[in-house]
């Protein structure tokens, strides 16, 4: 009988190492998972804000090139009438 119960108590020491070393390893992991969201949240952010500002790029881009074509008419027709 005590053969057994020294067996017994191996075992539950054997199972509460584990169990530790599990646990600690589900507490690395978990730390590893939150860095990587905090890391893929920041990206994303980081890629929300840099859309915003190639959008707001296109526009001035866009009214820029309007610009320069209205000078290009307003010069042409100023070169017509200094012409004639």
């Amino acid at each position: 009988m005590i053969l057994m119960h020294g067996l017994s108590m191996s075992m539950q020491t054997r199972t509460s190492k584990l169990i530790s070393k599990y646990e600690k390893q589900i507490e690395e992991l978990t730390s590893q998972c939150t860095m990587k969201s905090n890391e893929c949240s920041m990206a994303w952010s980081s890629v929300d804000t840099t859309n915003v500002e190639l959008g707001r790029l296109k526009i001035e881009l866009h009214q820029k090139g309007a610009e320069m074509e209205n000078l290009g008419m307003d010069y042409a027709s100023s070169v017509i009438l200094f012409t004639c």
